[in-house]
Order: structure tokens, then C-alpha cells, then sequence
């Protein structure tokens, strides 16, 4: 069964860690946890393509039987937060790179060097060409990078976008044909659809 926000708070609470939900696109209106809860029907293994502090891919672990996460920094609560919510041995954690913990510009600062060297993305594809993913989520950089982080994903069968009220996010959801769900958007990738309702 899906975690929904009051899950969330209560395991994060007891555990002490509920200053971590600030920021988390697990909130209290619970859309999150209600599309990944509608759309696991029949889904496996799903990919996170930003994991911060690791919440949304918790949440996606109480459905999900793998989730794969993706990011360009360690942030070592995030083992805390996955034993927290009972889900650790449920996901995978690749990171690019060895910073820990880097926040404001230092933060910025790295993932506009490694987007400018575009290795992340190498980096991504060549564990993810391994991977047999049915849903990916992509809360990256909201900007000119959701699109090649949507082609590393854009196989599966849906892909949700983080912060669709972004400019760039949205335009380009609207060129692809994805459309808004409270803050996110959706895209189901018609082809792999078709194949899995056969």
C-alpha cells in the first residue's frame, strides 16, 4: 500500500526526521502518492532522476518492487529516511561524483559543471541500460534538462515531471503531450502502454 503524507509524517516524526519533509513533493494534498498509487498497476521497477533526501523515492518504494534514484550529490539522511519509511532494501542509490551534502551556490555551482560536461547523463544511461523500468519520475534541474533527462527515461511506460509551474518544465511537457496532475505532469508513453494492456 501506497505511503501518503500522514504515513510519512507519523514514520518521519518517530524517527526524528521531520524537518527533512520541508521541500519534499510529498505533501498534504497527496497527489503524489495518489498517481504513483493509480499507475503501479502492473508496474515493477521505477527510476527517480533527483533524489534530494530520498522521500519521493521512499514513497515510491511502498509500491514499487525497485526503485532505481539518481543524483549528483550524497546526502547520507537518506538511508535514515529509507529505514524510517521501511522501505531501504527496496532501492538502489547511484550518485555521480563523490560531494556530500553540498547546499546554495556550491550546490548550484556543481550541477552547472557537470550539466556543462554533460557526463551525468552518460553516467545515468549506462546504469539505466540494464534496467528494465516501467515508470520514472524526474525531479531534476527545472530547466533546459528536463528534456535529456526525459530521453534517458522516455521508453517506459509514464514518466512524471516534477514543478510543472516551471516555465521550461511545462513547455516542454506541452510539446510532448504530457498534461498537468496539481503540481506535476504526466507523460504515458502511448507505445509501451498498448504493449502492456495486450
Amino acid at each position: 500500500m501506497v505511503l501518503n503524507h500522514i504515513d510519512v509524517v507519523k514514520r518521519l516524526k518517530r524517527a526524528g526526521l521531520l524537518d527533512c519533509l520541508a521541500k519534499s513533493s510529498v505533501n498534504k494534498r497527496n497527489a503524489f502518492s495518489i498517481i504513483i498509487s493509480v499507475l503501479n498497476v502492473g508496474l515493477g521497477k521505477a527510476v527517480e532522476i533527483g533524489t534530494y533526501k530520498g522521500i519521493t523515492a521512499g514513497v515510491m518504494a511502498s509500491v514499487f518492487d525497485k526503485v532505481y534514484t539518481f543524483d549528483i550529490v550524497r546526502r547520507p539522511i537518506t538511508d535514515s529516511i529509507w529505514k524510517a519509511l521501511e522501505v531501504e532494501k527496496k532501492i538502489k542509490y547511484f550518485v555521480f561524483g563523490n560531494k556530500v551534502d553540498l547546499e546554495g551556490k556550491e550546490f548550484n555551482d556543481w550541477i552547472d559543471k557537470v550539466n556543462r560536461e554533460g557526463r551525468v547523463r552518460e553516467f545515468i544511461a549506462d546504469k539505466l541500460k540494464d534496467i528494465d523500468f516501467d515508470f520514472a519520475y524526474i525531479d531534476a534541474k527545472h530547466d533546459k534538462n528536463v528534456r535529456s533527462d526525459f530521453k534517458l527515461v522516455e521508453n517506459c511506460k509514464y514518466v512524471l515531471f516534477d514543478d510543472y509551474f516551471y516555465p521550461g518544465v511545462k513547455k516542454f511537457m506541452n510539446e510532448i503531450g504530457a498534461f498537468q496532475i496539481d503540481r506535476f505532469g504526466l507523460y504515458e508513453n502511448k507505445k509501451a502502454t498498448k504493449k502492456f494492456m495486450e
